[in-house]
């Protein structure tokens, strides 16, 4: 968890956990965009 409060997504602001709830939860989407366009080109 340290990380984060260096990271700009959190913005040092302590107890935010809907800001970085939804961070992860974007990042989790790009990253099954990434799969998919990387399996479909496997293919």
């Amino acid at each position: 968890m340290l990380k984060f409060r260096n990271s700009p997504f959190f913005k040092g602001e302590e107890g935010d956990f809907s800001k970085l709830a939804q961070n992860i939860i974007l990042v989790r989407a790009f990253m099954r965009l990434i799969i998919k366009v990387f399996r479909f080109s496997a293919n």
